[in-house]
C-alpha cells in the first residue's frame, strides 16, 4: 500500500472518530432518558447535526417548521449541482491545470453533502415531526459567528 493511501485512511479514521466522539458527547449531555430508544438511534445514526436536546425533545410542544416544496427542490438542486461539478465539470478540466479540478471537486462535495444531502435530511426529519433545523442555514446571510 502506498503512503498516500495510508494517509487517506488515517485522515478518514480521524475524521470519523472525531465526529463520533462529538456526537456521543452531545447525546450524553442531552439527558436522553426521556427519549425513546428509536428516537435516540435516529439521532445517533440518521442525523448529522449536533443538537441532541432539540432533536430528541418530544414534539408535544411547538412544532418545528415543516419544509415547503420549494425547500425540497432547493436542497435537491444543490445535490445535483454538486454532483455535476464533482463528476462532470471537474473531470473535464485539462490536466495542465493542477489545482482547478481539485477545487471544483471540493466545491462539488461540499454542495452535494453539506448543503444538499444534509438539507434533504433536515426536510425528511422535519416532515416526520423532528426538530431538525438545516445545518447550513443561509451561511452567506449571517452577520456573526453565532
Amino acid at each position: 500500500m502506498s503512503d498516500a493511501m495510508s494517509s487517506w485512511k488515517v485522515m478518514w479514521i480521524l475524521a470519523v472518530a472525531i465526529y463520533a466522539g462529538c456526537k456521543a458527547v452531545t447525546w450524553i449531555n442531552a439527558r436522553t432518558a426521556h427519549a425513546p430508544v428509536w428516537r435516540q438511534t435516529a439521532y445517533l445514526l440518521g442525523w448529522p447535526g449536533m443538537d441532541a436536546t432539540r432533536f430528541l425533545k418530544s414534539t408535544s410542544g411547538p412544532k418545528c417548521s415543516m419544509p415547503l416544496s420549494n425547500e425540497w427542490r432547493a436542497a435537491s438542486a444543490k445535490v445535483v449541482l454538486g454532483a455535476v461539478l464533482l463528476f462532470g465539470v471537474a473531470r473535464m478540466i485539462p490536466s495542465h491545470h493542477q489545482y482547478l479540478p481539485g477545487w471544483l471537486g471540493m466545491l462539488g462535495i461540499v454542495l452535494t453533502l453539506h448543503f444538499g444531502v444534509f438539507h434533504l435530511l433536515s426536510c425528511f426529519w422535519r416532515t416526520l415531526g423532528f426538530n431538525a433545523r438545516p445545518l447550513m442555514n443561509h451561511p452567506m446571510r449571517s452577520t456573526n459567528l453565532g
